[in-house]
């Protein structure tokens, strides 16, 4: 039996790259997975391979900026899969260049998805795990937040954003587990040959040093998305390790 085996997932931005990755690697543990993105053609082409390697899952074309898809999304997934356990906020763009030469608007549309997007998918699970009194959000942000890039600093604020949206949000709501999830380590373990052999030098350089020097200092958050299969099992509430 797998590590959630049972359970019913969303994963946003999951069409390709760490979302793809995330969605394999839940649906392989026997959750049944929700693969949202709006690039409809990459979207499918992961479920279509989820279910022929056995595993349940559907695509939902899905914008995180657009607020009339927040709820439909979550609606369409419980209707789908009976429930929903697990959120993986992952959908984000990026934004490189001098702060100084970038325009306000790309500015916006950078928070808008990698920020306002996680947080309205969060307020919108809520409802679905308040009610069975257990859950799991995985809210990925990015080393940068670690070991800061040269000329990403709106970037790194949006995701910065999000780190102190998850810890404060999850002991808010102590009945749903909250994670900050660093991209590399899941890449480094459960990506393609590709996604691994670019990862495997961050994760020894970033997720080894610096994170745990950051993991000291804030033991609430988990700087690894590698592992949060294990995480309704090993750190939730006594319901949901029970389940």
């Amino acid at each position: 039996m797998g590590r959630v085996e049972g359970k019913a997932a969303i994963v946003t931005g999951g069409a390709s790259g760490i979302g793809e990755a995330c969605a394999k690697l839940l649906a392989r543990e026997g959750a049944r997975v929700a693969v949202s993105d709006i690039d409809r053609d990459g979207g499918a082409r992961v479920a279509k391979e989820i279910e022929e390697a056995g595993g349940t899952a559907r695509f939902l074309e899905h914008d995180v900026t657009s607020e009339a898809r927040w709820q439909e999304v979550v609606a369409q997934t419980v209707a789908a899969f009976g429930g929903l356990h697990i959120l993986v906020n992952n959908a984000g763009i990026g934004l490189v260049g001098a702060f100084e030469a970038t325009q306000m608007p790309h500015v916006r549309k950078l928070f808008e998805t990698n920020t306002f997007g996680v947080m309205a998918m969060t307020q919108s699970v809520i409802p679905q795990m308040r009610e069975r009194q257990s859950g799991v959000i995985v809210n990925v942000t990015s080393s940068v937040t670690l070991a800061p890039m040269p000329l990403a600093a709106a970037y790194t604020a949006s995701k910065q954003a999000i780190e102190g949206f998850t810890v404060h949000h999850g002991r808010s709501h102590p009945h749903t587990l909250m994670c900050v999830g660093n991209y590399a380590g899941l890449l480094a373990q459960e990506g393609t040959a590709e996604a691994r052999a670019e990862a495997k030098p961050l994760y020894k350089e970033v997720i080894e040093g610096k994170t745990a020097h950051y993991g000291r200092s804030h033991p609430e958050t988990l700087q690894s998305v590698g592992n949060y299969a294990n995480l309704l099992k090993d750190e939730g509430t006594a319901e949901a390790r029970a389940e």
